[in-house]
């Protein structure tokens, strides 16, 4: 997928997005019907997606002390062939306050 996805506690899920909740936020994606295939281009692998933004949003769920989480970019592959999350930040609270204490990151090095 190109661009980035930005996934925050609040703004991703309530309650364990429901898998129909989740198939209809992918289908709102302006770019949607490139993940159909596109030019010649294979079809996404849009189960795969759909069950990233599942993953992501229970990992949310049961670990409150996730303040917040950007992923950039989530790559979909052709269908069958899932996707990959290429970098990501995920910020984490103080057990004892709302004050974010410290950030784990991913990002490979050229």
């Amino acid at each position: 997928m190109d661009g980035h996805y930005f996934a925050r506690k609040n703004r991703l899920t309530t309650n364990n997005c429901a898998h129909a909740a989740i198939k209809m936020m992918i289908r709102s994606i302006r770019g949607y019907n490139i993940f159909k295939g596109f030019r010649g281009r294979p079809k996404s692998d849009i189960k795969a997606l759909e069950k990233s933004v599942a993953s992501l949003s229970d990992m949310v769920m049961n670990h409150p002390e996730i303040a917040e989480m950007d992923i950039n970019p989530l790559m979909v592959h052709e269908e069958g062939k899932g996707a990959t999350v290429a970098d990501y930040r995920i910020v984490l609270k103080d057990k004892n306050s709302s004050i974010c204490k410290s950030v784990i990151r991913n990002r490979k090095s050229n």
